[in-house]
């Protein structure tokens, strides 16, 4: 299981040279900040990027928090609409963006919405990484769910993430509402999203 999940960082480690000299201070530049996973797009926008399907229409993944406590797709029931983050503990930018993820996730909770966070660097059964992730998201002060995804999880949908960060919205059943976020967005940007999928299924 581990040589499993070892591949699987490998590939993302190819696929966006995630890597500490590849952070951009600008907080700002969401274009420059993004990491390289699609040489074929031109797409420059903040927007979803369509050209890299995720590969699956809803996400009931498994898994526990960062105290072992067991926490699946059920989540998604308690909010309208619910922004999933897969970051690394590797990812510079993962971890830059995670400040205002937070923030976001306090703003607008009161309007049916919620984040969590999948770490894609870590497994359900596993310790590796475990204490590096409760040392970041302690220093970032996220205070949202962080799951340990299960090997099923893994193998089902984060298999298709290309790239780190990547974001999607699901509804109230774990269904995608939108395309993959590819690479790291400012606040702005994050919060003109989720004002949109707000009121398209709150319609």
């Amino acid at each position: 299981m581990k040589k499993q999940i070892t591949i699987f960082l490998l590939g993302i480690l190819i696929l966006t040279g995630c890597q500490g000299n590849k952070v951009n201070n600008n907080n700002t530049n969401t274009n420059t900040n993004t990491t390289n996973v699609n040489t074929n797009t031109n797409n420059s926008s903040s927007e979803e990027v369509s050209s890299n399907p995720i590969g699956f229409e809803t996400f009931s993944f498994t898994g526990e928090d960062l105290e072992k406590n067991p926490l699946d797709y059920n989540i998604f029931k308690d909010k309208n609409v619910t922004l999933v983050n897969v970051w690394g503990t590797f990812c510079p930018p993962c971890i830059q963006e995670l400040p205002d993820l937070n923030e976001l996730n306090e703003e607008y909770s009161g309007f049916g919405f919620q984040i969590i966070g999948i770490t894609a660097d870590t497994m359900q059964g596993h310790d590796d990484n475990i204490d590096l992730a409760k040392e970041i998201i302690s220093k970032q002060g996220v205070k949202y769910p962080i799951i340990v995804p299960s090997e099923d999880t893994i193998n089902t949908y984060l298999r298709n993430i290309q790239g780190l960060p990547t974001s999607f919205f699901v509804d109230s059943e774990g269904k995608l509402i939108s395309d993959p976020i590819l690479g790291a967005r400012s606040k702005n940007d994050y919060e003109k999203l989720i004002k949109k999928y707000l009121e398209e299924v709150n319609e």
